[in-house]
């Protein structure tokens, strides 16, 4: 549904290809999708988070990463993303 209502530039979908694209690296994927700060601090919820579409591709949805990569890391690996 985030990849429908969002014309494809929302949804886990969305970002496990740029993490992909990106060597699975974390630290470039959050810089790409717009959740780090050019201080390298992650944005604040909810006020610095972009709540629409002109927000940039993979912003959203959004995942906790206060302790560390573990949920997104567990989404990215699922077994249902395997052909």
């Amino acid at each position: 549904l985030w990849r429908l209502y969002s014309r494809d530039k929302f949804g886990f979908s969305i970002q496990r290809k740029l993490w992909l694209s990106l060597g699975q690296n974390y630290p470039k994927l959050w810089d790409k999708i717009g959740w780090r700060t050019s201080t390298d601090e992650f944005v604040r919820f909810p006020g610095g988070f972009t709540w629409e579409l002109s927000a940039p591709v993979g912003h959203l949805p959004l995942s906790n990463q206060l302790r560390g990569v573990r949920v997104i890391s567990a989404i990215f690996a699922h077994p249902a993303w395997q052909p």
